[in-house]
């Protein structure tokens, strides 16, 4: 394998930032599949275009193709810090596996190319201060986690230090006090990654440690509510300071589409499934740092020593919340008597013995700020109550306005208006099934697919049965039904997702194909050159003894094979180049 990484890349429309010394990366890891006596071949393809100065470097592989299935996993009571990892690997993966209580990682991937989660539960992670997840992805490229419980664990899943080109799909996560579900971001630089089909209760990139980019949010239930293992009757359904939806600092070029947000439940606003540029999640040591962008604002601040923006409350009025009710007190005028602040920044007001109140600003007018804290349904204070006004969470952050300005948000349901509203209206366009499955898993079974459907939303807070809705996705239903949809047992004809590709060597190397394929039963394979079966070629990848030049022009192909049916891959062809030896020079001359 190849680690392709790019440092200290930093633009305004780009921010690979990182803090507290931690580098500023873009990665990806890729296969080489072919070498010429000039050239490598590799996939997958480059998801980004690394200039001159790129850093190519050999990646230490352990081992390919090793897997964990059908296992349990009890740590409780243990010190265990990982349940199952991997970590430089090529094709591992985790299936039907149960991982309760680790300390740290249920499972942990490491430095791999294209490893897999599926169809497994990660449970009650036994942690409770940092460096803690269900499923840590750290330094991975083009992994898929499918079809997976992860449930009570802070994050349920938390992406790492330059992964890129991963899918994770219809999952079920929910943790029962609230805190983030997936975090895309807690150390950068992530970027090209898919996130489909999942039902959780929110969705963070939290900007910690630097920066990310370029994900997909698709066809997503962010539920905004946390579900507690034994409700009470009269609460089935908690709601926590829990939000949907939250870009924090540095993310960029983000495509939301096709997503439902919100649940139709009570005491879930709207603000909290539409929370862009906040500040890290816990600012901390990294608040030192941010990221000037062209045309914005950044606090009149020092972000290190906290000089505060000081202002007094001389008016307070009432305004119209999104629902178009009145928020008593909810507007106001601010007068400053040190800093200044700017339209669209939203500061928090600090007065009192520690009380608080999040606003945003309406008007600038020389000192004089208009403000309006209905999204947060809170009051401004009374007049002439002073306050510190801090231009972002607890230490010292402004709003990254750059967030919103980056991200493509279109066709999304909210539960907020019931509908998907006018700025994002895709009128006439139709949403693909899925942006990475060509037919309907097997998986699903009866359940229909896709699952998620923001032209149809059937995902709504139903006070008689809150969980139905969650059935949707396979993953859900075998948590709340204990059992998976019917149908998923019966038998499927294979399915290839990933066929073979055309590969050059040179004279004595030897070349590696390889499919990917499913089905049910699990189907057998037979790799073909010419047409005609090789003797004990029968797994999902096949390695040519050395090659000579008669080799070259030859075609490989595989047929996948379970008891519901048979298919064969293209035919992939192998090119074969011969070794240029060394000239000797002539006419050499040698001087004393």
């Amino acid at each position: 394998m190849l680690q392709l990484k790019f440092e200290n890349e930093n633009t305004v429309e780009r921010p690979i930032i990182s803090v507290a010394g931690f580098p500023n990366l873009r990665r990806q890891f890729v296969r080489i599949v072919g070498k010429t006596a000039t050239t490598l071949s590799f996939y997958p393809p480059l998801y980004n275009t690394y200039p001159n100065g790129a850093t190519i470097a050999m990646a230490q592989q352990q081992v390919e193709f090793a897997g964990v299935e059908d296992l349990k996993i009890e740590a409780g009571g243990s010190t265990a810090p990982v349940g199952v990892q991997f970590d430089q690997t090529f094709g591992s993966w985790v299936k039907n596996v149960r991982v309760r209580q680790s300390t740290n990682y249920n499972v942990s991937f490491s430095n791999s190319l294209q490893c897999e989660l599926r169809g497994s539960y990660l449970d009650e992670l036994n942690h409770g201060g940092s460096n803690g997840a269900g499923l840590l992805m750290n330094t991975v490229t083009g992994c898929l986690v499918e079809d997976n419980i992860i449930r009570d664990s802070f994050p349920g899943i938390e992406i790492n230090a330059g992964s890129s080109g991963n899918v994770v799909a219809y999952n079920f996560i929910n943790n029962s006090n609230g805190l983030i579900g997936i975090d895309t971001n807690h150390a950068p630089h992530n970027d090209f990654n898919l996130y489909e089909g999942n039902i959780a209760h929110n969705l963070m990139s939290d900007g910690y440690f630097g920066s990310n980019s370029d994900d997909t949010l698709y066809r997503n239930w962010l539920t905004g509510l946390a579900i507690i293992a034994n409700p009470a009757p009269s609460d089935p359904i908690k709601n926590s300071p829990t939000w949907c939806l939250s870009l924090k600092r540095f993310t960029r070029n983000y495509s939301i589409v096709g997503n439902i947000l919100g649940s139709g439940a009570p005491h879930v606003a709207q603000w909290e499934c539409d929370g862009y540029g906040q500040p890290n999640i816990g600012n901390g040591a990294s608040s030192g740092e941010v990221q000037p962008s062209a045309g914005r604002y950044w606090a009149d601040w020092n972000p290190v020593t906290g000089t505060n923006i000081v202002g007094t409350i001389v008016g307070r009025h009432n305004v119209l919340d999104y629902k178009n009710d009145t928020c008593v007190n909810c507007g106001g005028t601010l007068s400053l008597t040190s800093g200044k602040l700017a339209v669209g920044q939203t500061p928090l007001l600090r007065f009192g013995s520690g009380a608080s109140v999040w606003t945003t600003v309406k008007a600038v007018s020389g000192d004089t700020i208009v403000i309006d804290s209905s999204p947060w349904s809170a009051a401004i204070p009374a007049v002439g109550t002073g306050a510190e006004v801090w231009p972002g969470a607890v230490g010292y952050q402004e709003l990254d306005l750059d967030v919103r300005a980056t991200t493509i948000k279109k066709g999304n349901y909210s539960h907020f208006s019931r509908s998907i509203p006018p700025a994002e209206s895709l009128s006439g366009v139709s949403f693909p099934p899925s942006l990475f499955r060509r037919v309907k898993p097997p998986y699903f079974g009866d359940r229909p697919w896709p699952a998620i459907d923001p032209l149809s939303p059937g995902q709504a807070y139903d006070a008689s049965n809150p969980y139905r809705n969650y059935e949707a996705v396979p993953a859900a239903y075998r948590y709340f039904k204990g059992s998976p949809p019917l149908g998923v047992n019966a038998p499927t004809a294979p399915i290839v997702s990933q066929e073979p590709r055309d590969l050059s060597v040179q004279v004595g190397q030897s070349a590696t194909f390889t499919v990917l394929a499913s089905g049910v039963p699990n189907p057998t394979y037979q790799w073909k050159k010419n047409g005609v079966p090789v003797a004990g070629a029968t797994l999902p990848s096949y390695s040519t003894p050395a090659t000579t030049g008669a080799d070259s022009g030859s075609r490989f192909s595989c047929v996948v094979t379970n008891a519901s049916g048979s298919l064969t891959t293209r035919e992939a062809s192998l090119a074969v180049g011969n070794v240029v030896p060394p000239t000797a020079p002539q006419n050499l001359r040698v001087r004393e």
